[in-house]
């Protein structure tokens, strides 16, 4: 029986949030350790998907199963399980979304 080469596709949550009353918006995604803000909700999205895609090219390039370990994250042939995102920071979450990561297969 021949080995098969499997593609993993995982979804994390991302966060938009105000902090104690803050004047800023930040969104964060927690499972890969990816954060930024704006002054507006809309800005605050372009500004995170700026940010994961740049997130994810350079990711690509080390190869993505490395960065996704050395975040924390369980990673094995079969398997890409994200890090505890627990927080105990005290947020006022505006919104929430999900990112879609394609994890090629293992080499």
């Amino acid at each position: 029986m021949s080995k098969k080469n499997i593609s993993i596709s995982v979804s994390v949550p991302v966060y938009f949030f105000k902090h104690n009353g803050d004047k800023y918006i930040y969104a964060e995604c927690p499972s890969l350790r990816i954060i930024t803000h704006a002054n507006t909700l809309a800005k605050a999205k372009r500004r995170f998907d700026e940010a994961f895609k740049l997130w994810l090219e350079v990711a690509v390039e080390d190869g993505i199963r490395k960065d996704l370990k050395a975040l924390g994250w369980k990673v094995t042939p079969t398997e890409v399980t994200p890090r505890d995102e627990f927080r105990k920071i005290p947020l006022e979450i505006l919104a929430s979304t999900t990112v879609h990561i394609r994890i090629p297969p293992a080499a």
